[in-house]
C-alpha cells in the first residue's frame, strides 16, 4: 500500500503542478527580488527600456526576505543628451504619473521609478518631456508570447531541482532569498534564479519556454 501511494503521487504531483487550479508555490514566499517582463522602445530622438517586478525595500542581500514593493523602472538609454532636466510621464489606470529622469550611478542611465502594483501590460507610451518640448515613445514587451511566466519557473525548479531545494529547507522555512528575473536574448526568454544565502549564491539559467535548468554556477 505505502509503494501505491508514492507511485501515486510521483504521478499526480506534475499534474497538480501544473493544472490550472493549482496553489501558489511556497516557494514565492522566498522571492525578494523578481523582474517579471522587460519593455523597450524608441522614436527618432529617446531610446528606452523598462523593467517591471518588484524588490526588498530596503534592499538587502542577507538571505532573508523583508518588505517588497513594486515598481516599474524606465531607464533613457541615450548617452548623448543636451545639458537639461528631462521628465517622464505615464497613465495607468485612472492614475497619470509623472517624474524627473535622474542619473542612476549603477548604470550611468537616466531613470525614474513609478510604483504601481499590478501593471500586466504588454506595451505602453510615456512621454518625455524637456522643456517646452514633449515627445510619445511606445515600450513593447520583448518576452515572447509562449513563455513561461515566473511562477511556473519557480515551480519548474521545484520539480527539477528537489534535492536542492531540500538543502535550504528546514521544516516550513527556505533559509534563503531568491532573485528571479526574466531575461531575453536573441528573441528568446530566459530566467536567472540566484539562490542566496549571507554567505553564498548559487544561480541558475532556465529556458523560458520549457524550464530547462541550462547551467548552475556557485557564484560565492
Amino acid at each position: 500500500m505505502r509503494k501505491f501511494c508514492l507511485i501515486l503521487c510521483l504521478i499526480c504531483f506534475p499534474l497538480f503542478l501544473f493544472s490550472g487550479c493549482e496553489k501558489e508555490n511556497p516557494l514565492l514566499n522566498a522571492v525578494s527580488e523578481l523582474r517579471q517582463n522587460i519593455y523597450q522602445g524608441e522614436n527618432e530622438n529617446y531610446s528606452l527600456k523598462a523593467y517591471y517586478g518588484y524588490k526588498e525595500n530596503p534592499y538587502i542581500k542577507d538571505g532573508k526576505v523583508g518588505e517588497r514593493q513594486y515598481a516599474l523602472e524606465v531607464k533613457l538609454l541615450n548617452k548623448s543628451l543636451e545639458p537639461a532636466s528631462y521628465f517622464i510621464s505615464l497613465n495607468h489606470g485612472d492614475t497619470e504619473y509623472k517624474k524627473e529622469l535622474t542619473l542612476d550611478a549603477f548604470s550611468n542611465a537616466l531613470c525614474a521609478q513609478f510604483y504601481i502594483t499590478d501593471f500586466s501590460l504588454k506595451e505602453f507610451s510615456v512621454n518625455i518631456i524637456c522643456g517646452e518640448s514633449l515627445e510619445t515613445v511606445t515600450l513593447k514587451s520583448l518576452v515572447p508570447d509562449g513563455a513561461i511566466d515566473y511562477k511556473k519557473a519557480i515551480d519548474y525548479l521545484s520539480l527539477n531541482q528537489p534535492e536542492l531545494i531540500a538543502n535550504y529547507t528546514d521544516g516550513d522555512n527556505f533559509l534563503a532569498e531568491i532573485y528571479l528575473r526574466v531575461l531575453v536574448k536573441d528573441d528568446a526568454p530566459y530566467y536567472f534564479i540566484g539562490i542566496a544565502t549571507e554567505k553564498n549564491l548559487k544561480a541558475f539559467l532556465m529556458d523560458g519556454y520549457n524550464g530547462e535548468v541550462l547551467a548552475i554556477r556557485n557564484v560565492f
